[in-house]
């Protein structure tokens, strides 16, 4: 069966809020028609899922897709290149019991299967999905499997493809059904040096994270295929074991690659899925926020503020005790390259102070730094949020203007930071590219 969705007509380029310089395309690669900004991403129609989904999902099934994809469920044909590339997890919906899993293959290769079971099982469970091409990247064509039956807290292992072209076996880990502890790795802008960005994700992954919030910019240009193909190339066993929350970077901007890359989750808002969103993890509340690829500023001021004011005000501090927002341009730096985002901070920054959020993660700038708790206006307080910038995947790194009262610590710097939380602490581990550490913070429980 085919399901193909018929695309708005495009009007104009997407306009980043965040001025950047345009990199030369790759030559290999053709440009990817872009969305307007105001054009959303066509949402499925309701529709069986295809290719034998299970049934036990409960978010939508296959959800918004880049422009003109035409889906196809399973089926036992393989073309030329048939073996999985690029392998990679990310969370749609209930991380305690759901996980996607995508890859890529050539274009003739509709087969399109997870085999999975949890620690403890002693046979396979089968899940086949659907796979799709996309403007931009010819000969390519993306698998997804979503895998909803999953037990929480457990450690699952997989493979996918099909029979003569499976993946290796890989294992990851469910969220646990409560504030049981977990470890979340928190990355940013790798952009145009993917050989930094190995180092960080293989020194990275020797910290054993559960899962991993990447808070934008994993690419110089998200319209051409080849950069995409180079960041993954750098984190295979990364991305095929830590299941993942993508952030919207300036520099993925709104376009048919970006969007293929991977399975965002729902919001409830049609108009606007994935570029914001909630999940439980554990103790963790977290909110995914954008501030950069949704250039009309009444979105992120009414539509985006009003989903960021109902997820605050409906946290349960008895089943997650702490709350954290995730997004890309940081509200307070001191750093060169770019100055703080102020139209946020006054909009965003007076409900994360109401609601007591703990901890605000970004990136964008490509440093190191992190505050004391502070309110939105940049007055120490003991209940205030911590606000933390790390930007520092590979990018370029930017020098810093200078300091401020309400800096903790600050360096120019390549790493990644460890999140690890349990129902009575959070401990935020930062390190450099090497594994030394920056520093360490921590809170208790009230």
């Amino acid at each position: 069966m085919t399901f193909f969705w018929r695309a708005p007509l495009l009007l104009a380029a997407a306009a980043c809020r965040s001025p950047r310089p345009s990199p030369a395309p790759p030559r290999d690669v053709p440009a990817a028609p872009v969305r307007e900004a105001s054009v959303v991403r066509p949402a499925a129609p309701d529709v069986p899922a295809p290719g034998g989904v299970p049934r036990t999902c409960d978010h939508p099934i296959p959800g918004p897709m880049p422009l003109r994809s035409v889906l196809r469920e399973h089926a036992a044909a393989l073309g030329a290149s048939p073996a999985p590339r690029h392998l990679r997890l990310t969370f749609v919906g209930d991380p305690t019991h759901t996980v996607t899993v995508q890859w890529a293959t050539d274009d003739a290769t509709l087969a399109t299967e997870v085999r999975y079971r949890a620690e403890g099982e002693a046979v396979d469970r089968v899940a086949r999905g659907y796979s799709f091409s996309y403007p931009g990247a010819s000969g390519r064509r993306q698998h997804r499997v979503h895998l909803c039956d999953l037990t929480p807290g457990r450690r699952h292992t997989y493979d996918a493809g099909a029979e003569g072209a499976r993946s290796n076996r890989h294992a990851f880990v469910t969220a646990p059904d409560g504030p049981e502890p977990v470890r979340l790795l928190v990355a940013g802008d790798s952009r145009a040096h993917p050989e930094v960005w190995r180092v960080v994700a293989a020194r990275a992954l020797r910290e054993r994270p559960d899962a991993m919030v990447f808070t934008g910019d994993a690419v110089d240009d998200g319209s051409f295929q080849s950069l995409w193909d180079a960041f993954f190339d750098a984190s295979p066993e990364l991305l095929a074991t830590v299941p993942a929350w993508w952030v919207d970077g300036n520099h993925e901007g709104i376009n048919a690659v970006t969007d293929a890359q991977f399975a965002y989750p729902p919001n409830g808002d049609a108009a606007h899925h994935g570029r914001w969103w909630a999940a439980t993890y554990g103790p963790l509340r977290l909110i995914g926020l954008n501030d950069v690829t949704l250039p009309p500023w009444g979105v992120i001021r009414r539509d985006e503020a009003q989903f960021l004011a109902r997820s605050l005000a409906a946290v349960d501090r008895a089943r997650t005790p702490w709350v954290a927002t995730a997004h890309h341009a940081p509200m307070h730096t001191t750093s060169g390259g770019h100055a703080p985002d102020l139209d946020t901070r006054r909009v965003w920054g007076e409900l994360l102070d109401r609601h007591h959020v703990d901890l605000d993660l970004s990136g964008h700038t490509h440093n190191y730094q992190s505050s004391r708790p502070m309110l939105h206006d940049e007055t120490l307080s003991p209940h205030g949020t911590r606000y933390l910038v790390f930007g520092g995947a590979g990018a370029q790194v930017y020098q810093f203007r200078g300091t401020a009262p309400w800096v903790e610590h600050q360096e120019v710097t390549h790493g990644f930071a460890v999140l690890s939380l349990d129902a009575h602490r959070w401990r935020w581990e930062a390190y450099r590219a090497d594994g030394s550490r920056i520093e360490t913070l921590a809170s208790d429980a009230p």
